[in-house]
């Protein structure tokens, strides 16, 4: 029965201390209005970030708080260029769309575009490989809003070069 009882009163304590803990966590990430300031070099008495475990009231009067950095780079859309396999060569090109050729093997061809349209982040995908009589045509494409690729890998059966057209739109 005592056993029950120190379990018990084990188990309050440590939910008590965990909800403790995630509310510090919530209001320590709340704006305090006295911070909240228009002049230019602002000070306060609260913490200046969430790690910051000094108490609130044993800061000194006029600490300067830093002004918070946001980055203004956007993010990168992959250009067409972007998809030239490394071991290929440009045969045309025209606005959102090329023809490369190489003499790679067509599976690791296929292999490392399949890679490239994960890390590029599309949504919807589609990976169709066939394999005919020695005849390869392997299609794979990719969607995300603004975005949309095709990549066709074609190599016919004597061919000593595998044929790679990039559509992007």
């Amino acid at each position: 029965m005592v056993i029950l009882v120190i379990v018990l009163l084990l188990v309050s304590a440590s939910a008590a201390i965990y909800f403790n803990r995630q509310n510090a966590l919530i209001t320590s990430f709340a704006p305090d209005p006295k911070v909240i300031a228009p002049e230019a070099s602002r000070t306060a008495t609260a913490a200046a970030s969430p790690q910051d475990t000094v108490p609130e009231t044993a800061k000194p009067e006029g600490t300067p708080i830093p002004s918070p950095t946001v980055s203004k780079t956007p993010a990168l859309t992959p250009t067409l260029e972007d998809y030239i396999y490394p071991q290929s060569k440009l045969i045309s090109q025209s606005p959102g769309k090329m023809e490369l050729e190489s003499s790679a093997d067509a599976q690791a061809i296929t292999s490392w575009y399949k890679d490239k349209i994960r890390k590029a982040g599309f949504n919807a995908k589609s990976f169709t490989q066939t394999n005919t009589n020695g005849v390869i045509l392997n299609k794979l494409s990719g969607a995300k809003p603004g975005e949309k690729i095709e990549i066709t890998i074609k190599k016919d059966q004597n061919a000593s070069k595998v044929t790679i057209t990039v559509d992007r739109s």
